[in-house]
């Protein structure tokens, strides 16, 4: 044999081992995020098809998912699609898994019926089998394939006119069938049919609504979708990467929100937002060359802040160019149209971030090429001085850089260079495309007035836990925090259809006092409380006949109460394997609520919890379905809110007692998620107001001369009111340390020296230095100082400080001393409003006072000399005195 045809056949050998290789791949295994179940791309069959399968000894086991129903509601003469996959989850093959569908001939017409049979409790007839889909040759354990079973025109008929049919997917084992008797089966797998009496290796207990009535009093529909942050403390924590990661995780594109969103996009719902998530606090450019108090970066004035450091008299600005669009006075975060600059221009701007200032400006450029991940407090403009940015943001990839134009000035002869703008740059981008998307969700819809396709309501911004702060007794008058989270404006940016005035309480029923809180709480803002959004169980008894889904409190508050298990319904759209399951149930429920009286007006509110992540393509088919469900009548929020006005106060007090959902685990009934235990308590919201009170103290004494020195850890002390913090402590414990430490190096950054000073006088000035280290000047700083002893007294205090930016200050204080010894000095260094500032260091004085003896040493002294002289006076006296007698008897 020539070596050419080695050489082939070598090469035909190695060609056939890599197929063999390819083909004892195991399957791919199924996709998870974040713990909800993603759709998995099934794994091919032509390689496992020839492997051997193995014989377990002990029964395999299936799971049934089902993906999607078309149509979900039968009618007569319509074909019925039902798609999914099956999952091997026993330790043994299946050979011809055949999937097949039973169902039966009865109603399911209450709440109570549909939950026995998702549950297993109603062991009724199941029906017969009405089709069938064969998965494939053998199902390997551990594999995952799908199905596609058809449902001809006339394969159900049941005898009812409306309700809603129990229905089973069912796996079971199959078998070649002989050729004589091969028919062509309904859907796949020619040839294969199940072994009669097998019994089910897995099975899906599912609804199958149906529809044979030529009319219906339709029930309305109405849906709020919560649109709010999660318990990240990334969000609110330090400028940089994690930053703004966290915020294109929580709004960018492919986040919780963006699928929302996407999968609502043709759906009658209200959107209720947090506003946080359209106006983030976000800092300007930094100056470079500005140390920080702590010696690491630092802020550098806000984008678009007013430079409110949460004080009570923040406000924000509607205008499209006031400066106070932040969330700090509760307006909208502009969104910056970058621009090319020339190098005197990029240190103000913000339009170059990685780039070192020339001009006046000097110090070290910023390393990272970003702004706020390594830059420090300096004062700065904001970041876009366009006027149209708050009303009209660009998306990222337009945002980036705006090319000259032919016959426009250029900043240099040379080509400007494209700049990627910084972390907090692009978290402005991501709030502003959100913000012009929920705009122009509102767009106007038929007839006159502001009608809109999707109606905006809005929480106060932060979405502060009310419930939490009602039931631990505390007044929400008392907690100014609160009332700066309160009185923050809506975002310009969102547009002029927004309303406010809703409070959406969790984790407690409105009692008469809860209500009373709410009340004062919604006094303080730009828009008193117009109504409330709650668990149905709090007006009535869950298992009660639906009624409406609008009420008016006994004292005049509307309410708006959602029905619980539906909305629990909606939050099971997360899991896209199992969302057909999940719409069909959906439509049971819808079913059943119309059948308690179906010729009574009736309305029902939908409202998932907060948090929940509906898969797109679930919501998408939803909505679908709802859309055409005769027994349906989608209705605005609006028109549910004039009903809940126009309603009679209650007469009997609202329900405070109990739980509105039923226990958690109540099998076959759909729980809404128990929100988790506030981290608020009464010591720690205490801690939140002191961090809040000291922080105005630094602004007080700074002026705004530096927004962001303050700005940023007082946004984030705020948001730790919020109630996306329930069941979240530890992230709670992250983002509060994180402002404790800030704000702790604000305060020390302004200190005194502590030194050891001799003092060898009776009275005297002594010198105290105090140092700043602030990126800005600091004025009215009040410095009062105390000795431990009575040898030294402090004559009188000194009067108020200016220091300068990173400077110090000598002051020079009259005291007396009284004693000789070391007399320890306290110092305190105090705010215009209290806040102690420093670490209260002591200054040691060795004190010498010169004391009563140096009086009479100096008597002494004074004596010896008086005799001396007198005694010379005398001697002189008498020599003289002699002369002249000698001198007469000469003569």
């Amino acid at each position: 044999m020539s070596r050419a045809r080695l050489a082939v056949l070598a090469a035909l050998t190695l060609a056939l081992l890599l197929a063999g290789a390819t083909g004892l791949a195991g399957p791919t295994p199924r996709a998870h995020a974040a713990g909800i179940h993603a759709a998995s791309t099934p794994p091919s069959r032509s390689a496992a098809a020839g492997q051997t399968v193995p014989r377990g000894t002990s029964s395999p086991s299936v799971q049934v998912h089902l993906q999607d129903v078309e149509p979900g509601i039968a009618r007569p003469g319509r074909a019925i699609r039902f798609t999914g996959t099956v999952q091997n989850t026993g330790p043994s093959a299946v050979r011809h898994p055949v999937v097949q569908l039973r169902v039966a001939d009865r109603g399911l017409d209450t709440r109570g019926r549909l939950a026995d049979w998702a549950s297993g409790k109603d062991t009724g007839p199941t029906g017969d089998v009405v089709g069938h889909a064969t998965v494939g040759t053998v199902l390997l354990p551990g594999e995952e394939l799908p199905f596609t079973l058809h449902l001809g025109p006339k394969s159900v008929h049941p005898s009812l006119s409306f309700g809603t049919l129990p229905a089973t997917l069912e796996v079971v084992p199959g078998m070649p069938s002989r050729p004589a008797a091969r028919k062509r089966p309904s859907s796949g797998g020619a040839g294969v049919v199940a072994q009669p009496g097998a019994a089910p290796l897995g099975s899906l207990r599912t609804f199958l609504p149906w529809d044979h009535s030529s009319s219906y009093h339709r029930l309305q529909m109405s849906w709020v979708i919560p649109l709010t942050l999660p318990s990240d403390p990334a969000l609110f924590g330090k400028p940089g990467r994690n930053r703004l990661a966290a915020w294109e995780a929580a709004i960018g594109p492919g986040s919780r929100i963006d699928g929302l969103l996407t999968g609502t996009a043709n759906a009658p719902v209200t959107y209720v937002l947090d506003p946080t998530m359209v106006s983030p606090y976000v800092q300007a450019t930094p100056t470079p060359g500005a140390p920080s108090p702590s010696g690491s970066s630092g802020p550098s004035g806000p984008s678009g802040s007013s430079g409110s450091t949460g004080s009570n008299s923040t406000s924000g600005s509607s205008g499209p160019s006031g400066p106070s669009d932040n969330p700090s006075t509760g307006g909208a975060v502009p969104t910056p149209q970058p621009t090319a600059t020339s190098n005197s221009e990029a240190g103000s701007t913000g339009g170059s971030s990685g780039g070192s200032p020339s001009g006046d400006q000097t110090g070290t450029p910023n390393d990272s090429g970003t702004s706020g991940s390594s830059g420090n407090p300096a004062g700065g403009n904001p970041s876009t001085s366009n006027p149209s940015a708050s009303t009209a943001p660009s998306s990222p990839s337009s945002s980036t850089e705006t090319s000259p134009t032919p016959n426009g000035p250029t900043s240099s002869s040379s080509p400007t260079t494209p700049t990627t703008p910084g972390p907090e740059q692009q978290i402005a981008n991501l709030a502003g495309d959100l913000a012009a998307r929920l705009r122009n969700a509102q767009g106007p819809g038929p007839g006159p007035g502001p009608t809109t396709a999707h109606p905006l309501w809005t929480l106060p911004s932060g979405d502060p836990d009310l419930g939490a702060v009602a039931a631990d007794g505390q007044h929400v008058t008392d907690l100014p925090i609160l009332s700066a989270l309160m009185q923050q404006k809506v975002p310009s940016s969102l547009g002029t259809h927004v309303r406010t005035g809703i409070a959406w309480p969790v984790g407690t029923q409105l009692s008469r006092s809860t209500v009373t809180e709410l009340r004062r709480a919604y006094a303080t803002a730009p828009h008193k409380l117009a109504a409330a959004i709650t668990p149905r169980g709090t007006v009535v008894d869950e298992n009660s006949v639906t009624g409406t889904a609008a009420y008016k409190s006994p004292d005049g508050l509307p309410l708006l109460t959602y029905d619980e298990r539906l909305s629990a319904l909606a939050a099971g759209t997360s899991d896209r394997e199992d969302g057909g399951a999940t719409v069909q149930r959906f439509l049971a429920e819808t079913m059943a609520i119309y059948q308690q009286q179906p010729a009574v007006n009736r309305s029902v509110l939908v409202a998932p919890p907060r948090g929940f992540a509906g898969d797109p393509e679930v919501l998408q088919e939803l909505f679908s379905q709802l859309r055409h469900t005769p027994w349906l009548q989608p209705t605005t929020t609006s028109t549910l809110l004039s009903q809940a006005q126009r309603a009679a106060p209650l007469t009997q007090p609202l329900r405070t007692t109990g739980s509105a959902s039923p226990p958690q685990g109540s099998r076959g009934i759909p729980t809404y998620p128990t929100p988790g235990r506030s981290p608020l308590s009464p010591a720690r919201l205490g801690a939140l107001q002191s961090a809040m009170r000291q922080l105005n103290g630094i602004s007080g004494i700074t002026e705004g001369q530096q927004p962001d020195l303050v700005g940023r850890p007082a946004a984030s002390d705020r948001q730790l009111l919020s109630t996306r913090w329930r069941g979240a402590p530890a992230a709670w414990a992250r983002l509060s340390g994180h402002v404790r430490g800030e704000t702790r190096s604000l305060l020390r950054a302004v200190h005194v020296v502590s030194s050891n000073v001799n003092f060898l006088a009776d009275e005297g000035a002594l010198q105290i230095t105090v140092v700043n280290n602030l990126n800005a000047d600091v004025r009215g700083v009040q410095l009062e100082l105390f000795a431990d002893n009575p040898n030294l007294q402090i004559a009188r205090q000194p009067g108020l400080l200016h220091i300068g930016a990173h400077s110090r200050t000598s002051v020079r204080v009259h005291v007396s001393a009284l004693g000789a010894g070391d007399v320890p000095i306290h110092s305190v260094l105090t705010t215009p409003n209290g806040t102690v500032l420093g670490t209260q260091p002591k200054v040691i004085v060795h004190v010498q006072p010169t004391g009563s003896w140096i009086y009479w040493v100096v008597g002494i002294v004074a004596a010896l000399i008086l005799a001396l002289g007198l005694f010379r006076t005398y001697r002189r006296g008498r020599g003289q005195q002699r002369d002249n007698e000698n001198g007469t008897h000469e003569t």
